[in-house]
C-alpha cells in the first residue's frame, strides 16, 4: 500500500520540487519508479537530467521549468502482484523579474515567454458559414492558465455568457450554434490570467458566407446497355461560388461481362460517382 502519495503542486520555475511515494509491503524491498505523462521520467528530456529518486520513494527535481508541468505518477512493487500506483500533477508558474525598464520572466535573458496571457493565433479574414454552426478564432496561451476572456464586436462589449447562440471554448475562441448576417462584424479577444494580459488581439473580421446547396443531384442508380452513354447532372450554389469536383467509388460486384443491362455507370462494371459539391451544372457522360 502506499502510506503517502503525492500531491498536486503549484511551484514557481526554478524551484526544487518534491513528491512523495513512501510506500509498505511484505517483503519490504520495495522498487520505486516514476512517469511524466506516461514515460519514464528518465526519458523525458531534460528533466532526467534534474531528477532523483530517493530511498523513501520520494522524486526529487531541480530547477524546474515550464516543461515539467504534468502529471507524474509513483509506481511501486515488491516483485510480488501487481504494481501499485499514485499520480498527482505539477503545475509551473514563473517568477515575474523586473529588469528596468522591462518586465520579464524568471530567465533575464529569456524575453520570449512572457507569464502573462496572451493571444497566439487570430486568422483575419475569418468566414463561418450562414445557416450552419461557425467558430471565430483567437487562441490564446498563458502561465498561470487564462481566467477570462474579453470580447469586443464593433467597439462594444460582446458577452459571450448573455449572447443567446453563442458559447466560449477551452482555447478562447467562441462557437456560434446558428450563424446569421447579424454575426459579421470586427472582432477583438483579449484574454487575463493572475499575471494580467499583454493585450488585446489585432482587429478579426468576420464575414458570412453561404455554404454549398445541392440543387440538383445525380440519380442514385443509372440503367444502360453496354456499350450507350450515360450522362449525371450535379448543380450546386454557394458564396464563394463553389467548385464541382467528381470521384468515382469501385464497389464490389457480381456482375459480369454477359449482363446485357448494366447497373448504374461504367460500361461493364457496377460503379457509381458521387457529387460532394458543386457551383455550376456539370454533365459528365461515358
Amino acid at each position: 500500500m502506499i502510506l503517502r502519495p503525492p500531491q498536486n503542486q503549484t511551484v514557481l520555475e526554478n524551484s526544487e520540487v518534491r513528491l512523495t511515494c513512501e510506500g509498505q509491503a511484505e517483503p519490504k524491498n520495495l522498487t520505486y519508479k516514476w512517469y511524466k505523462d506516461g514515460l519514464p521520467v528518465s526519458k523525458s528530456g531534460s528533466l532526467g537530467t534534474r531528477t532523483s529518486i530517493m530511498s523513501d520513494g520520494t522524486l526529487v527535481i531541480n530547477l524546474v521549468t515550464s516543461e515539467d508541468n504534468g502529471r507524474y505518477t509513483c509506481e511501486i512493487t515488491n516483485g510480488i502482484g501487481r504494481p501499485i500506483q499514485a499520480s498527482a500533477y505539477i503545475n509551473v508558474e514563473c517568477k515575474f523579474v523586473y529588469i528596468f525598464p522591462f518586465p520579464v520572466t524568471c530567465s533575464p535573458y529569456n524575453f520570449s515567454t512572457l507569464d502573462e496571457a496572451r493571444v497566439v493565433f487570430t486568422p483575419s479574414p475569418q468566414y463561418i458559414p450562414r445557416g450552419l454552426k461557425g467558430v471565430i478564432r483567437c487562441e490564446v496561451d498563458a502561465n498561470p492558465p487564462v481566467n477570462y476572456i474579453t470580447w469586443i464586436k464593433d467597439n462594444r462589449i460582446f458577452n459571450t455568457f448573455e449572447k443567446e447562440g453563442v458559447s466560449a471554448l477551452k482555447n478562447g475562441s467562441i462557437l456560434i450554434d446558428y450563424v446569421t448576417d447579424a454575426h459579421a462584424g470586427d472582432y477583438q479577444c483579449h484574454p487575463f490570467n493572475k499575471r494580467g494580459s499583454s493585450g488585446p488581439s489585432p482587429i478579426i473580421v468576420v464575414q458570412i458566407r453561404d455554404p454549398p446547396t445541392l440543387m440538383t443531384r445525380p440519380d442514385t442508380e443509372y440503367v444502360r446497355n453496354i456499350g450507350s452513354s450515360v450522362s449525371f447532372t450535379c448543380m450546386a450554389v454557394g458564396n464563394p461560388k463553389p467548385d464541382i469536383s467528381w470521384r468515382r467509388v469501385i464497389k464490389d460486384t457480381n456482375y459480369t461481362f454477359l449482363t446485357v443491362v448494366l447497373i448504374l455507370v461504367l460500361l461493364s462494371r457496377s460503379t457509381e460517382r458521387n457529387c460532394p459539391s458543386g457551383g455550376q451544372s456539370s454533365r459528365e457522360e461515358r
